[in-house]
């Protein structure tokens, strides 16, 4: 009955906080929703969906009341307001949704606001015991979430009058960043198993200008196509930390085998840097970028890849806290795990 993926703004992904389920919990709180779910018992069951993308965020709710009096009562101003500030309908804009009121729209009422300069809105509305409701946010400051938000709410309303069931992959959004590059970038596939390695499957990818993050639950890599990368982005300004790390006389560098120009970069780093410091967070490496190197064999690992006009790292470090060596539970950072990523990677086709 909610909205669902292609329903949403292009590049979107679908938000953390999505669920569907009952027990709505108050915290000892207290609004005229939350006194709702309390008069309720438990019974009030929900599904809400985030569609998340860079320039746009879109909220879907449908909360099931077991009277049609309690869907009512949501609907009112002070009601719908408590629906709002429980699932963060409002959420992450700076220009705040308006007064909410009687609005135009699907169902048997609807309520909704905007903000001053249209750039979020709520629209809410009332089919029986449900209670639908959709919120826009626009983050690239542009108008029209007003329109935006009715235009969905009918979307949804149709699905809450005639519920199917949601086919399956539609929520699939785990190609979103492969597949909204303005470039073609590498990969592993969906799915990685290669002989003598554990298996490993993408989880998230990201793309912004220039640039595609692959995260993967044993790797991460990241695609930059070189000939498009804005000021700011190129690959020594995002994630610094790596390129501090590895541009220095302590770096081994070995070719291995790949595409194009594939190197395995290696360092030793001591013990000491592998958690924050007892005085607090680490916001440089200090030592690391001065004086002499640390003795010992490397012991932590990155793969650079440079093919045509496109910059690969495999296993760049996230941030100065959480550096980590590899272990038995994470093959692919060793040198064997990197040169088994390298050599298998190949354009995405989309």
């Amino acid at each position: 009955m909610i909205l669902h993926l292609p329903d949403g703004p292009d590049g979107a992904t679908i938000g953390d906080d999505s669920h569907c389920g009952g027990g709505l919990g108050t915290e000892g709180d207290s609004d005229a929703f939350l006194d709702l779910v309390v008069e309720a018992g438990g019974a009030i069951e929900s599904c809400f969906i985030q569609l998340e993308a860079p320039e746009t965020f879109v909220n879907s709710l449908v909360l099931s009341f077991p009277s049609e009096e309690l869907a009512v009562r949501a609907l009112t101003a002070d009601g719908f307001a408590g629906v709002i500030r429980y699932y963060g309908l409002d959420c992450c804009n700076a220009d705040p949704i308006g007064t909410l009121a009687e609005a135009v729209g699907p169902g048997a009422e609807a309520i909704g606001a905007a903000s001053a300069t249209d750039t979020s809105a709520v629209h809410g509305w009332r089919a029986g015991t449900l209670v639908g409701a959709v919120s826009v946010l626009q983050f690239d400051s542009s108008s029209g979430a007003a329109v935006e938000a009715a235009r969905l709410a009918g979307v949804q309303h149709e699905r809450m009058l005639r519920p199917v069931a949601v086919p399956d992959g539609i929520d699939e959004d785990r190609l979103v960043g492969l597949e909204q590059a303005t470039f073609i970038p590498w990969w592993v596939g969906g799915a990685f198993m290669p002989p003598g390695f554990p298996p490993m499957e993408l989880y998230r990818s990201y793309t912004q200008d220039g640039m595609v993050d692959l995260d993967y639950d044993g790797a991460r890599i990241q695609v930059f196509d070189l000939s498009a990368v804005p000021s700011g982005s190129e690959p020594d300004q995002m994630l610094a930390v790596t390129a501090e790390l590895f541009d220095s006389p302590c770096t081994v560098t070995e070719p291995i085998e790949g595409p194009g120009t594939s190197l395995l970069l290696g360092r030793h780093i001591p013990d000491e840097f592998f958690s924050p410091p007892a005085d607090g967070m680490r916001d440089g490496w200090g030592e690391l970028t001065s004086g002499e190197c640390p003795a010992g064999e490397p012991n932590v690992w990155m793969a650079t890849v440079e093919v045509d006009d496109l910059y690969i790292r495999v296993n760049p470090a996230f941030c100065y806290n959480c550096l980590s060596p590899p272990t038995p539970e994470l093959p692919y950072r060793s040198p064997d795990g990197l040169r088994t990523i390298v050599a298998a990677l190949e354009p995405f086709e989309r």
